[in-house]
């Protein structure tokens, strides 16, 4: 195994490990395609239903995902749907988007809009870097928490994910 493959998560031959974040809906859709969100919301009066229950704020893109807890973790990161809640015209249970992770700390009222939330003094704000959609979505298991998620290589490189960099 060559270092390049060790650097981007391949852990055995044909099998690379990513760390993973698994989001509910609307929110994971919000950082992968905003603009599916927005048609939900305005075609489908379950979906703005849901959405608007879900308190987000519909201003464009995510790009700061928030939690409870912290990390120190920094590097590619792929972002999951849950399975649930569900919303109409919105994918479930399946990896939407790579990220870099390049930074998390405390949450600031100047984060409201990039987080698609209101402010709270007790989030922290996991601020995400070159953002790309995953085009089809790919069926992912998600968890709870930071997650490994083991991929095999051929899907790692039908979906261009060996190409994904810190520097992306």
């Amino acid at each position: 195994m060559t270092m390049a493959n060790r650097k981007l998560g391949m852990v055995e031959s044909g099998v690379f490990t990513f760390k993973a974040l698994s989001l509910w809906q609307p929110w994971a859709s919000m950082i992968a395609d905003a603009d599916s969100v927005n048609a939900a919301w305005s075609r489908d009066l379950d979906a703005r239903r849901l959405i608007d229950a879900a308190g987000v704020y519909l201003p464009g893109p995510k790009r700061i995902e928030t939690r409870y807890w912290q990390t120190g973790y920094r590097g590619p990161v792929i972002l999951c749907a849950t399975k649930t809640p569900r919303i109409p015209q919105l994918p479930t249970g399946c990896a939407l988007a790579v990220a870099r992770l390049a930074d998390c700390r405390r949450m600031k009222r100047a984060d409201e809009t990039l987080a698609c939330c209101q402010y709270a003094d007790d989030l922290y704000a996991w601020v995400l870097d070159g953002v790309r959609a995953i085009e089809p979505p790919f069926a992912a298991c998600g968890r709870q928490g930071l997650f490994d998620l083991r991929l095999p290589a051929d899907l790692v490189h039908r979906y261009g994910l060996a190409n994904f960099s810190d520097t992306d």
